[in-house]
Formats: structure tokens, C-alpha cells, sequence
């Protein structure tokens, strides 16, 4: 159970023998069957696209008397090559920095290495090993904001990443799978007179909705709330004020991943609005920053924890339950564990295999463990 609803890991799509299959003769024990079947995989199969065949999986069966099960195996995909599955704009906690990455599945059965991939026609080598079977993240690029603009500027840019080759049992093989396009951007820099005031209308589920103000040069936070549930169905202000000039990112989020009903805006110190925006569509918004040039009176309550580790999902541990309800496990070996709230807010930590999470409200964190091996990243839910 995923946030309250069934997660399908794999559907019935199509079955290429009818639904009885082939009727096999009288065989006898130690003698072989074989058949060679021709399949042309649609662009569409139900209501869905086809966009890559490596999501797709040939299952064999035996069964008798159209009840029983006798056998069963997946099919092995002969030729199956490394390719993205996807890409995303990264982003460091305290800078003006992107880090776009990409996540390369490894579909074989034998490690890759010296990962080469173009991008925007220049090529980057990652030394990365990824297991057989496995999916990991690679950074390709970094981007950053050089100069701070006058009043307002808005940010973008778009990055094309191929994947070319890989390095595969000593030889160099050309990966598969398509190009990606990474949208990073529609960032916006104000530069601003404070004090700010944050305006949210919160919907009917005000505790869902967070906000954080974290100042750039120190890597710290000035304000961190969570609306009230005495705030629901109401518009609430938020003076903000920090006591250093400076560079700030502004972050509204959603936990319960269902958007806001009304408005978030900011006004500067003369009272006018620098932008207003409607809400039913935030999940994670964090692409306002603020160059405050003059200092206020609100020194910052605590540091930020980044939470843009990449995840590693072939890492050496198992986390459970997830959902979690009191406490939550970790196998493997672990230096340090970390749950961290949506807005990177440490809230549980421990230098053991097992975190108490009973006092946590339900809702979404980050889980950070700190091993010897490296450091991974994973998203979990708190019912």
C-alpha cells in the first residue's frame, strides 16, 4: 500500500499464445518442447504507450487441466543494453547551483563501467560501476546563476543528454535507449528591500503545507512552519525578516502530494506584490530565491540538511516498513541514520539499525543512512 492505494509492480498486458495457450502432446520424462513464436509489439498496448521495450517482460508457463501452475520463468531478453530511464535537474540546498543527473538502469547481467554520455554535444565520462540488474544516478553537468540581477530575473535552461557507451566485461558496448531533455530553470531572483511578507491561503488539510526560508551564505534556516489545523480554509501571513543581507530560497511544499487550494504570494517592504501564484498544482516549489540587501531582525534557527543526496537504489540496505508506523529497520551496515521532514528539517536520528518514528505525524521525510559504503538516499512515507 502506497499512501493508501495498491501499487501494480507488473500488469497482464497482452498473451501472445490466447488465453489457453499451446496444447502440448503427450510428453515423456527428459523430452523438450520447442516452438519459436513472432510477436510485433503495438505502439499501444491498453490505454498505455509503449515507450521503451525494456519495461516489458515475456513470462512462460506451464499449466494443466487450465487450473494448476506446473512451471513458470521470465523469459531472458537476448541483447539487452544499458539505458537512461530518466533524467532530473538536481539542485544544491545553498547555492544558485543545478546539478542535472541522470538514472541509468543496467539491465544486463554483467557490471558497467566507464559510463560515456554527450551532452549538449560535449562528452562526459562517469567512472561509475553499477551492478548487473541495477539502477543508479549519475550526475553529467553543473549550472549555476553567475551574477545577481538589479530587480528580477527569471532563469532557464534546457540540457540534452545521450547516452553513448559503456565498458561491459572488457569491451565497449553502444548503450540503448533514447536521448533525454533536462528542464531546469524558470528560476526566479529578486532583489529585494525587506521585510518579506509570505501570504498562503491553505486548503482544508493546512498541516500538509510547509515552508521554509534558508539563507544561502550560511546554509542555515530563518523560518520553517507548518500550517495549523485551525488555518484550514484560511489565508495566513508570514513576516520574514532575516537579520543578514543576503541571498535566501523560498520553499512551499505540499506533503500530502495534492496541491493547494488558494495562493501563495510575497510582498516586499513597500508592500507590493512581487508575484502571486495560484497553488492547486504545488507539490515541491523551490525556484524563488531573494537577494534581501538590507538586514532585518531574525537571526536563523537551525542548518539545513540537504536533502538532494542522490538515491542509490542498489545499495546494501533494506529499510522496513515503508510505510512505517513506530519503528522503522535498517539491514546493513550503518554509521549514522537520518529521517529529515520535507523541508530538510532533521527529526530523528540515531547511529544504530533502528529509528523510533512513533512521535512523527504522517506524512512524507527523507531517510539518509551514512555508511562506510557511500551515502544513500530514500523516500519514505510515515502512516
Amino acid at each position: 500500500m502506497v499512501n493508501g492505494q495498491y501499487r501494480h509492480n507488473h500488469i497482464l498486458r497482452d498473451l501472445l499464445t490466447g488465453q489457453w495457450g499451446e496444447v502440448l502432446e503427450q510428453t515423456t520424462a527428459g523430452s523438450f518442447y520447442s516452438k519459436e513464436y513472432a510477436y510485433v509489439v503495438p505502439q499501444r498496448i491498453g490505454d498505455l504507450d509503449v515507450a521503451n521495450l525494456n519495461d516489458l517482460s515475456v513470462l512462460v508457463f506451464v499449466c494443466e487441466d487450465h487450473k494448476e501452475i506446473l512451471n513458470a520463468c521470465e523469459a531472458i531478453r537476448v541483447g539487452d543494453k544499458a539505458y537512461i530511464a530518466y533524467g532530473n535537474a538536481g539542485g544544491e540546498e545553498c547555492s544558485l547551483a543545478w546539478n542535472p543527473y541522470v538514472a541509468v538502469v543496467n539491465s544486463t547481467d554483467r557490471a558497467i563501467s566507464n559510463l560515456k554520455f554527450n551532452v549538449d554535444g560535449v562528452q562526459v565520462v562517469s567512472n561509475k560501476t553499477i551492478a548487473p540488474f541495477c539502477t543508479d544516478t549519475v550526475r553529467v553537468a553543473n549550472y549555476s546563476i553567475e551574477g545577481i540581477p538589479v530587480s528580477h530575473q527569471v532563469y532557464s535552461q534546457t540540457t540534452n543528454v545521450l547516452f553513448d557507451s559503456y565498458s561491459s566485461n572488457g569491451s565497449t558496448v553502444t548503450a540503448g535507449g533514447a536521448a533525454v531533455n533536462i528542464n531546469y530553470g524558470n528560476v526566479e531572483l529578486f532583489t529585494v528591500e525587506g521585510p518579506l511578507t509570505l501570504s498562503i491561503r491553505y486548503d482544508s488539510y493546512p498541516t500538509e503545507v510547509m515552508f521554509s526560508l534558508a539563507g544561502l551564505a550560511d546554509c542555515r534556516y530563518y523560518y520553517q512552519s507548518t500550517g495549523a489545523s485551525a488555518d484550514a480554509n484560511k489565508t495566513k501571513e508570514y513576516f520574514l525578516s532575516p537579520a543578514t543581507a543576503g541571498v535566501y530560497r523560498l520553499k512551499v511544499f505540499d506533503t500530502g502530494d495534492d496541491g493547494l487550494s488558494g495562493t501563495v504570494s510575497v510582498k516586499n517592504a513597500q508592500g507590493n506584490t512581487l508575484f502571486s501564484r495560484n497553488g492547486s498544482n504545488l507539490m515541491v516549489w523551490d525556484d524563488i530565491y531573494f537577494n534581501i540587501t538590507n538586514p532585518g531582525s531574525d537571526g536563523p534557527q537551525g542548518p539545513v540538511f540537504g536533502i538532494d543526496e542522490l538515491e542509490m537504489e542498489c545499495g546494501e540496505w533494506k529499510v522496513w516498513p515503508n510505510p512505517m508506523r513506530d519503528v522503522l529497520h535498517i539491514e546493513g551496515e550503518v554509521q549514522k541514520a537520518q529521517i529529515m521532514d520535507m523541508s530538510g528539517r532533521l527529526v530523528v536520528s540515531t547511529e544504530g539499525n533502528a529509528l523510533n518514528v512513533a512521535s512523527l505525524p504522517a506524512g512524507v521525510y527523507f531517510l539518509r543512512i551514512v555508511s562506510a559504503e557511500g551515502i544513500g538516499m530514500k523516500k519514505i512515507v510515515k502512516q
